[in-house]
């Protein structure tokens, strides 16, 4: 199944689309702290705990947009721990991180925002979700209508 099918199952199955609501449906542990300006959030898998990390310093918007990204990763990469990947080898991070952005693109912008013509921006101002989310969904949706 893909990304955009998978997050359709867990939202169905869970009823919501709130990464905090998800992350307390499956026993995902998700800790507010102070992490370096840089770094807004990671996820971990340490023995079998899922945890996800988001710096204190995040707005709403961006909290629970790094919280929808980190979800990501605990779903899709869950034995992956996300700061030993970036940090200590050269495996294929981009992609992990593309995914895991596509996961927070999915879950947090529903197809219904792109039915009428619309922009970018004006679907960034209705979800809360950045540009940068939004025109990667936008992307992908145009792809799959196309063929």
């Amino acid at each position: 199944m893909d990304i955009a099918g998978q997050v359709q199952t867990l939202v169905s199955a869970y009823e919501t689309e709130n990464p905090l609501e998800l992350c307390a449906c499956l026993d995902i542990s998700v800790l507010d702290v102070e992490l370096p300006k840089k770094l807004h959030g990671f996820y971990s898998n340490i023995l079998g705990q899922r945890i996800i990390y988001l710096s204190r310093a995040l707005t709403e918007p961006q909290r629970r947009e790094v919280c929808a990204h980190e979800l990501g990763h605990a779903l899709l990469h869950p034995k992956l721990n996300t700061m030993f990947l970036s940090k200590a080898t050269h495996l294929a991070g981009e992609k992990y991180e593309w995914e895991a952005d596509y996961f927070a693109a999915c879950l947090l912008i529903p197809d219904s925002l792109f039915e009428e013509e619309t922009t970018v921006e004006d679907v960034a101002a209705r979800s809360g979700v950045s540009k940068r989310l939004v025109q990667m969904r936008a992307d992908k949706l145009a792809r799959r209508r196309e063929g």
